[in-house]
């Protein structure tokens, strides 16, 4: 069953965010296919999202919350609120130091 991924509000402004600090950074080439990449780690989510292991925030939150890590050193947390009755996740792009809100 494929699950219907949406993007929250704050993971787009957190990921418009983080491209413009790759280009400020002079990334370049290497820099959009490590960000195009992160988008598309994010598109996997629509098969199989019980891969992802809760995060902790699941503990305090009232629907299950999971957790993807991206990057070579798995720094980018992408949080997904998974709600299986309706396929969908609504996924937040963090850094490790931003909470989703």
């Amino acid at each position: 069953m494929a699950y219907r991924v949406e993007l929250s509000a704050r993971a787009k402004r957190d990921l418009d965010l983080i491209l413009t600090r790759l280009l400020a950074q002079g990334a370049g080439e290497t820099g959009l296919r490590w960000w195009f990449g992160l988008r598309d780690k994010i598109g996997t989510l629509a098969d199989l999202p019980e891969r992802c292991a809760p995060a902790p925030e699941n503990e305090t939150a009232s629907s299950e919350i999971r957790e993807l890590l991206y990057g070579r050193r798995q720094r980018y947390r992408i949080l997904c609120k998974y709600k299986p009755t309706k396929s969908t996740f609504y996924t937040f792009a963090t850094d490790g130091k931003n909470q989703p809100s």
